[in-house]
């Protein structure tokens, strides 16, 4: 059973006050042209091929993915722009809510990953959380402490695109409003 709701558009979340909004940033909030799920595997296959090693092909497809976005930063898209800018709106308007972004991203891609959202979302602060592949709830957590913010917020909403992550927040979030982006971005070229 799953304990989330399935979603195409961040304008299916149903807007709630008082409400810490999280928000995974890969294919949930941007994405980038020539990146998708064919590319991910055509990049593992082929560093798998030349290794025979899954988790070292993993690692690598992560490498030649790191080195993409990193040139990448004219080719950032809206997963979807009218969605995310009316969390934006809301949370702007609603003063016991609070937008962040929690990504899987490696904190060696803070510079890159606050470029690529200053070109989405160009007038707005919005604090990123790097969990660099780690659990994304564990990393929440570690945040609200260090911002002596703690459990404040009435409700937290949580959109990932991957279920793995889902799984993770809700094991630590247990009365989070989790959502699953499912197939938000528009389908791009392989790599």
């Amino acid at each position: 059973m799953t304990h989330w709701s399935t979603i195409s558009s961040l304008g299916e979340i149903k807007m709630l006050p008082d409400c810490l909004y999280v928000l995974d940033f890969d294919e949930t909030v941007a994405y980038f042209d020539n990146i998708n799920r064919d590319w991910w595997k055509a990049r593992f296959q082929h560093h798998y091929t030349a290794h025979g090693d899954a988790p070292l092909a993993d690692k690598l497809a992560l490498q030649d993915w790191a080195k993409h976005i990193s040139f990448a930063g004219t080719d950032v898209h809206h997963v979807d722009k009218q969605g995310f800018d009316n969390i934006v709106s809301y949370v702007q308007a609603d003063p016991g809510s609070h937008l962040i972004i929690l990504t899987a991203r490696d904190i060696s891609l803070k510079d890159v990953t606050e470029g690529h959202l200053s070109t989405i979302s160009p007038n707005h602060s919005i604090d990123i959380i790097f969990s660099s592949g780690g659990n994304k709830g564990l990393k929440l957590n570690e945040y609200l402490k260090a911002k002596s913010t703690g459990n404040r917020y009435e409700n937290i909403i949580f959109v990932d695109d991957l279920h793995k992550n889902l799984v993770d927040f809700k094991g630590v979030h247990t009365d989070a409003h989790c959502y699953h982006m499912s197939g938000a971005a528009p389908p791009r070229g392989a790599f």
